[in-house]
């Protein structure tokens, strides 16, 4: 599991679904709520599926590994926690 804190623009976003957006605007989509977000990387464009907690965003990867994302797919899925917050050195 991966934990995203930074964006690309360095600001605190407002939900996670606005941090990918602005982390990734080439997405070919954001879906869901939550800070847990299940990554597809096979196809053409990254797909988001947001989740709110750890556990059913990886019960989904588990799926998705059983039956595949779509045409694209090449087993590439992984859940990644978004901290919102800014880190304190």
């Amino acid at each position: 599991m991966t934990d995203w804190s930074i964006c690309r623009c360095r600001r605190e976003h407002a939900t996670s679904r606005g941090f990918l957006r602005c982390k990734y605007p080439a997405a070919k989509w954001i879906t869901g709520t939550g800070d847990w977000t299940l990554v597809a990387w096979c196809g053409p464009a990254a797909t988001f599926t947001l989740w709110p907690t750890y556990s059913e965003a990886s019960d989904r990867d588990s799926v998705l590994y059983a039956t595949g994302c779509g045409t694209y797919c090449r087993g590439k899925h992984e859940v990644i926690h978004i901290n919102r917050t800014k880190e304190t050195a």
